[in-house]
């Protein structure tokens, strides 16, 4: 089974609402990561989502940011995707990381300056 389900660890920083969400499938855009969130019940939870693109091959770098709006939705986006195959895309041996991001917030434009970062389409 993939991200949905069972085993991770809450979040060590008390006010933590970024998260940095590793092995995501290349090919998944900042739509699919919002489709995979809102699929495991996380709708309404998260306020903006940024992926690290690879502008020659037109893939993500395999890596996402994403903003929650309340530190209780990190613990629990743990516990439902840390460790788990990231959204149906995802490879059964690819298991998605979920960390906490060391730059906390919505405001992704220090990274957006040389990546291009989206608010989470309303």
């Amino acid at each position: 089974a993939g991200c949905g389900g069972g085993r991770g660890s809450a979040a060590r920083g008390k006010n933590a609402t970024t998260v940095m969400l590793k092995n995501i499938p290349w090919q998944y855009t900042q739509e699919d990561v919002a489709g995979v969130l809102d699929g495991v019940g996380l709708h309404g939870s998260y306020d903006a989502i940024f992926i690290p693109r690879h502008l020659q091959r037109k893939t993500n770098l395999g890596y996402a940011f994403v903003n929650f709006v309340e530190p209780e939705f990190v613990d629990r986006f743990r516990l439902l995707c840390d460790g788990k195959p990231f959204g149906p895309a995802a490879s059964e041996g690819k298991r998605c990381q979920v960390v906490l991001a060391r730059i906390q917030g919505s405001d992704f434009s220090h990274l957006a300056a040389r990546k291009g970062a989206k608010k989470k389409p309303k």
